[in-house]
């Protein structure tokens, strides 16, 4: 979160120390279905004159948010302290800024703030609309990300046909990671494998993809790869999951247990889905097996 570094002619809650104490937010996860993106923020602020001219119709929270790839700008404002914003998916790409504060809605004839710095003692201020009473930081997102399938490997792991005709290859220069298969073999996925309702998924998981998301892993070169879409999906997981947190620098030092412990979280322990799907499968075999045996 970025702090608001603009100076102002009056105090402003946020702004060094303007106003104190000094106001907190909290973003939460981002959350998206087929039509907008949901970002949630909750704002906490304890001075009571700004509160008092929210109550009384002068002022709101809210965001600008901007995406300058699509031109898109808009105010959101809200007359309570935790807000959800909606922002349609088509309307937005890449990178997503947020300017979160309290802004002045209608005219303030003699602004004073009663937690003010002493440098503002006695004085007061006229605003007109559109002014800042309250800066809570910047932060932004990106829009490319699949928020609404971040814990499935498709969001960044993509299984196209390779060139090589014996051996399985990765790519790590395109948006998502490459698993490039022999053609024979990504013949057979194709037509065999590759359906939502597969129950073969987890055993993908536990070879194909697990292989291809540890060599990303310990390949990862930050001035390479930081601004492609599957290593933004990993850092946002990272950086928002509490059970990756302790991994934060895994794709920096790339200890080898680290980066194994890490790819499993990442896909949800694969190894422990496979083997309950072999049992799975198992135990229908040997139930069709039986049947068998008992009508003949």
């Amino acid at each position: 979160m970025k702090r608001n570094n603009k100076s102002y002619p009056y105090p402003v809650l946020g702004v060094g120390d303007d106003i104190l104490p000094r106001p907190s937010i909290t973003v939460e996860p981002i959350t998206a279905d087929s039509e907008n993106y949901y970002v949630t923020v909750k704002v906490q602020m304890d001075n009571k004159d700004i509160s008092d001219l929210i109550e009384d119709g002068f002022a709101e929270y809210g965001c600008e948010v901007e995406c300058s790839r699509t031109f898109f700008m808009r105010w959101f404002g809200f007359n309570t302290p935790e807000f959800t914003i909606a922002l349609p998916r088509h309307g937005v790409a890449e990178k997503v800024s947020f300017d979160c504060r309290v802004s002045v809605i209608k005219d303030i004839t003699g602004y004073m703030n009663s937690c003010a710095h002493e440098d503002y003692d006695g004085i007061s201020f006229n605003l007109p609309a559109g002014s800042v009473l309250a800066s809570f930081g910047k932060f932004n997102y990106n829009a490319d990300i699949q928020y609404d399938k971040l814990h499935s490997a498709g969001s960044f792991i993509t299984i196209i046909e390779g060139n090589d005709p014996e051996n399985t290859t990765y790519t790590l220069d395109h948006p998502k990671i490459e698993i490039k298969l022999p053609p024979a073999m990504f013949k057979e996925y194709r037509e065999k494998y590759n359906k939502r309702t597969s129950k073969w998924a987890n055993v993908f998981h536990s070879s194909i993809a697990f292989n291809a998301l540890v060599y990303a892993l310990f390949s990862y070169n930050e001035d390479i790869h930081k601004d492609l879409l599957w290593a933004k999906t990993l850092d946002y997981r990272i950086n928002l999951e509490p059970s990756l947190k302790p991994y934060k620098e895994t794709m920096k030092t790339k200890t080898p247990r680290e980066v194994m412990e890490l790819a499993q979280a990442l896909l949800g322990n694969p190894y422990k889905r496979m083997f309950k799907t072999i049992g799975s499968l198992d135990e229908s075999m040997s139930a069709a097996d039986t049947e068998y045996d008992t009508g003949v």
